[in-house]
């Protein structure tokens, strides 16, 4: 399994330690923890990392603000707060968990058990043998994949790959996977997605991409989509 890196954002310095080392020694996978004391100094390297933990009552940008410009990351969201209301103003930005610092033993003794299976998750991938090699790439990774005559394209939130393989063959590699499939020749990761219209049969990506749900897959996707939703 890859490396899982996790970020925690608190300006409370000692704290962020606690954090560290509790995820350090609870975590049965290898993590590595960088520690960011400001939302700045985070929102540059923010794409670098699989899991952020983040203080809301920090100075001069508090976390709700932050989750404001990385709404569009897929990045997995936990919140830490003094104040237990926070939770009814952050639903739109999918959070994962909240921790509450005053009840950090029991919250974190709640939150392992999803976070490994989220981690186990995430950390799976697609393997397609073409052109005499083998291609590996993260599902976390994959914003949507369609085709092009006997080719796979594999967008991917770095890179696009063209593959010559047929969609039918991968499609077991995503049983279970945070994925829908609109039409034939086209899957999407549910994180990536804006907005559905299930009166227009659309779906729109984060990067305002859409594509169009057929007929037959309408019920599959809205069902997949409520279940998502629901999960985060």
């Amino acid at each position: 399994m890859m490396k899982t890196n996790i970020a925690i954002c608190d300006d409370d310095h000692t704290f962020s330690h606690i954090l560290k080392s509790y995820l350090s020694k609870q975590l049965p996978f290898e993590i590595s923890v960088t520690l960011f004391h400001s939302p700045f100094e985070l929102v540059e390297h923010i794409q670098q990392f699989d899991i952020l933990f983040l203080d809301y009552d920090m100075p001069y940008m508090n976390g709700v603000d932050f989750l404001e410009k990385i709404k569009d990351i897929p990045i997995v969201k936990i919140m830490i707060t003094h104040y237990d209301h926070i939770c009814f103003h952050t639903f739109q930005y999918k959070l994962f968990w909240f921790i509450r610092k005053k009840y950090f033993e029991f919250d974190m003794e709640q939150l392992l058990p999803h976070l490994q299976n989220e981690i186990q998750k995430e950390k799976r991938k697609l393997t397609i043998f073409s052109n005499n090699k083998y291609l590996s790439i993260p599902l976390q990774h994959i914003q949507f994949i369609d085709t092009q005559a006997n080719y796979l394209i594999i967008h991917t939130n770095k890179e696009n790959y063209k593959v010559r393989a047929s969609f039918q063959s991968i499609l077991k590699q995503f049983e279970n996977a945070p994925f829908v499939v609109p039409t034939h020749g086209v899957m999407i990761h549910l994180n990536y997605i804006k907005h559905i219209d299930f009166h227009q049969l659309t779906i729109t990506l984060i990067n305002n991409k859409v594509f169009s749900i057929s007929r037959s897959k309408k019920k599959g996707v809205r069902e997949a989509y409520v279940q998502y939703i629901h999960h985060i």
